[in-house]
């Protein structure tokens, strides 16, 4: 990603614009691109100002507001699934999405893994060993 623009540079643009060139004009004479002389402008007749805006950083989680919620329904039911949670959430009135329940919880450190004192399958092992390094497997 590119640096953002110099003060000079904008406020040059804003000027030539203003002064009755066109949107596009103003990107031609400046040699910048055209969406960003029209961005400019929109920025300037927004806001006021040609600054850029913060480069980077963290979104909040929609489910920040609600994190006093999501604990209690995950203390209430610890074993509880991502898709159990995130419907408890939608009956109260909580519209997020199913993944943005599992990214909060990974945020809080409340993990939804099974406990390492869970049994083991009864059918047995789910995959076939693998050989060991350096075994002939061929056989004949």
């Amino acid at each position: 990603m590119g640096r953002p623009l110099s003060m000079d540079l904008r406020e040059r643009i804003v000027r030539a614009v203003e002064g009755g060139r066109s949107r596009r004009g103003a990107a031609a004479q400046f040699a910048v691109s055209e969406s960003c002389a029209i961005k400019l402008m929109q920025r300037w007749e927004r806001t006021g100002s040609v600054a850029p805006a913060p480069i980077g950083g963290r979104k909040q989680y929609k489910l920040a507001a609600h994190a006093d919620r999501v604990r209690a329904l995950v203390d209430a039911r610890p074993d509880a699934t991502i898709d159990e949670l995130w419907a408890a959430l939608k009956e109260a009135g909580i519209a997020v999405g199913r993944s943005a329940v599992g990214r909060f919880l990974k945020a809080l450190g409340l993990t939804h893994k099974k406990r390492r004192s869970t049994p083991p399958s009864k059918r047995g092992p789910t995959s076939r060993r693998r050989a060991r390094r350096g075994a002939n497997t061929s056989r004949g």
